[in-house]
């Protein structure tokens, strides 16, 4: 008997496993066709070949066993044979292909054409290029990046480094986590998590972004949606001639700014609730003491309730206590600065420092948005590059022109900074009221 190999892995050509959940239900889109591997992980092993069983001739003479021939297992690309080349182990993450006597683990997926359900969900160690389009409902997620060439509908997009696309209708459900840069030729209500830079050549619409590092778009515009970038915004146009608003925040690491608005949405929530439970407690005491017949049900709901109050109130501790202890990070790289290279239209929301102002008027570009630290509100420049910091250029402002001296009698003659527009704040109104406080105090009713 010959030796051989057995594979301890899937590879592709596989027949599909379909897999129930907890519930029973069975993802048509997820096949399981292939084993992920990992380093150092066992693919297969080699078994040595046997002796014959001995025969006869036609006169009766034994005929001698011959021993059968073995397997020469070729290590490729991202393996590794031990133990006398008997058994081969990953280098490497990927998937396992097996071709004659040559067994490989690669990193790079490559699936010419579109997704469908002969491919199905995509989960993979390594890098993924899809040539064609990805309809609805799927999802693709690599541990290094992913490329893709057609359209992009309602899916999930995950990717351990930079993500590049053609275009992505995601219906305001699709959504793309990008550990690097994005780099795609349209958005559309799409939801986009970015630790990187985000480029566009032609149109962000309707879409909430969130980066990182900075937003661009190289020949089109931002209409739309929500745009939060730690290092700048930049785009021809910003806005529509609909006044559709279009939120634009720069300067914001949005890891942090998420994290400290859920604290306070929590804490609003929880105070919210320790007051409807108090507002409930008298009720409920008065209709204890009127029917004897409820007293058992209504001690039942008064005890449920003060369980709930004191989680509550732990809860609440919790949550105060990271907003107390938190502070935001500080980068370098921070710059609250938006480059508008042709038209600012009006209903843009802009959020640049603590500036906070609403376009009202369409402005004609080039122009740069920063903060006016001096006086509140914001400034409009003369346009310069993004990576120019909104910093340096207010120091250099502030520098030339200085707060004058109101004794001096040559204080008239101080005139408005270098590089703003004339007049005073044009196009644009005062911000909204702010939000209501979030640590009232609760009275602590005497029967808990």
């Amino acid at each position: 008997m010959d030796g051989w190999f057995e594979l301890d892995v899937k590879t592709p050509g596989n027949q599909p496993e379909y897999r129930a959940d907890e519930k029973g239900n069975v993802d048509l889109r997820t096949l399981y066709t292939c084993t992920e591997i990992i380093p150092d992980q066992k693919l297969g092993i080699v078994h040595p070949p046997q002796d014959g069983v001995a025969g006869l001739t036609a006169n009766g003479l034994t005929i001698p066993a011959e021993r059968g021939k073995p397997f020469d297992l070729i290590a490729g690309e991202g393996v590794i044979l031990k133990y006398d080349n008997r058994i081969a182990f990953a280098e490497k993450s990927g998937r396992a292909l097996f071709d004659k006597k040559t067994l490989s683990v690669v990193d790079e997926l490559v699936i010419s054409g579109d997704l469908d359900l002969k491919v199905g969900n995509i989960d993979f160690h390594g890098f993924v290029e899809i040539s064609g389009d990805v309809p609805d409902d799927f999802s693709v997620k690599a541990s290094k990046g992913v490329r893709i060439a057609g359209t992009i509908g309602a899916c999930q997009i995950d990717a351990g480094g930079s993500i590049e696309i053609g275009s992505m209708v995601g219906k305001n459900v699709g959504q793309i986590l990008c550990q690097g840069d994005l780099h795609a030729n349209y958005l559309n209500q799409t939801n986009v998590i970015c630790y990187g830079n985000v480029f566009v050549v032609n149109e962000i619409r309707n879409s909430q972004i969130k980066s990182t590092g900075k937003i661009v778009v190289e020949r089109g515009s931002i209409i739309g949606g929500r745009c939060v970038a730690l290092e700048g915004i930049e785009a021809k146009n910003l806005g529509a001639t609909s006044c559709v608003q279009t939120d634009l925040v720069a300067g914001v690491y949005f890891p942090d700014d998420d994290r400290f608005n859920y604290l306070f949405r929590r804490l609003q929530e929880i105070n919210d609730q320790l007051k409807s439970i108090y507002e409930a407690l008298g009720p409920l005491e008065r209709l204890k003491e009127q029917s004897e017949s409820l007293v058992n049900a209504v001690q039942l709901r008064l005890t449920i309730l003060s369980e709930q109050w004191e989680k509550l109130e732990q809860e609440k501790e919790q949550v105060t206590a990271e907003l107390g202890a938190s502070k935001p990070q500080v980068f370098s790289c921070c710059n609250p600065k938006i480059n508008a290279l042709t038209v600012l239209n009006e209903g843009v929301v802009v959020h640049l420092g603590q500036a906070l102002e609403k376009i009202k008027t369409e402005m004609s570009g080039p122009l740069t948005l920063i903060e006016n630290t001096r006086e509140g509100g914001l400034r409009f420049l003369s346009l310069s590059p993004l990576n120019q910091q909104a910093a340096e250029i207010e120091a250099e402002i502030l520098e030339d022109s200085p707060v004058p001296d109101e004794s001096s009698p040559d204080a008239e003659e101080w005139t408005e900074p270098k590089g703003e527009m004339p007049g005073s704040k044009p196009g644009w109104a005062e911000p909204e009221s702010g939000q209501s406080e979030v640590g009232e105090t609760l009275p602590e009713p005497d029967d808990l």
